[in-house]
């Protein structure tokens, strides 16, 4: 009788300690499993915020005589897009113009109706420099600064177009709101009637 009531005993304490393992056992394997699914969250968070950043980082920021964000006038439609990575948007304007759009590289490409290049180069974008630092978003006072006496074009709405060689700053209430590589009679006006520093495009 003593061995079944020991055997019983046994049993029953190597269940409750069985119990009582796998208890404390569950609440580290919880906490590894919560950690986990926290770290997988966050890489996808980073993932996701550094594909646009990597994107964007690929194009130019610079502002030359030559160039701005890596496209130059004369380049072809298929030559635009292979610089930027993407196709942009196409639009038909007035004056026999086209214009590929590029949103949310804040950058513009004007083409001639009947022709495949490029006339002028259009950027709002703040991250786009000069070598001197200067760009959308600049202040009136930097441009004047670091570029000296500049030739000025006053424009409707009280607009004044500063030219520097190819490149015209468009300015207005005392900070450059976009900037134009070209060299038609017409550029100082796409700046002008583009987007401006900050505004985000469609």
């Amino acid at each position: 009788m003593v061995a079944p009531d020991d055997g019983m005993v046994t049993g029953a304490v190597s269940t409750a300690t069985s119990r009582a393992f796998t208890h404390t056992g569950d609440e580290p394997v919880k906490r590894l499993h919560y950690a986990r699914e926290v770290r997988r969250l966050a890489l996808v968070v980073l993932l996701a915020l550094a594909v646009p950043a990597a994107t964007s980082a690929a194009v130019s920021p610079r502002i030359s005589q030559s160039e701005i964000a890596g496209v130059q006038p004369g380049m072809t439609r298929a030559e635009v897009r292979a610089v930027l990575e993407r196709r942009g948007r196409l639009d038909r304007l007035e004056g026999g113009l086209t214009r590929l759009a590029y949103p949310q590289l804040r950058v513009e490409v004007y083409f001639r109706d009947g022709r495949d290049a490029a006339v002028d180069v259009l950027t709002w974008g703040e991250r786009y420099r000069t070598a001197k630092r200067i760009g959308p978003c600049s202040s009136e006072l930097d441009l004047r600064a670091a570029y000296g006496s500049l030739r000025r074009t006053v424009l409707p709405g009280g607009e004044v177009a500063y030219h520097l060689g190819r490149l015209v700053f468009d300015v207005r209430n005392g900070r450059v709101l976009a900037v134009v590589l070209g060299r038609g009679t017409a550029t100082p006006y796409l700046a002008a009637n583009s987007l401006g520093c900050g505004e985000q495009g469609g």
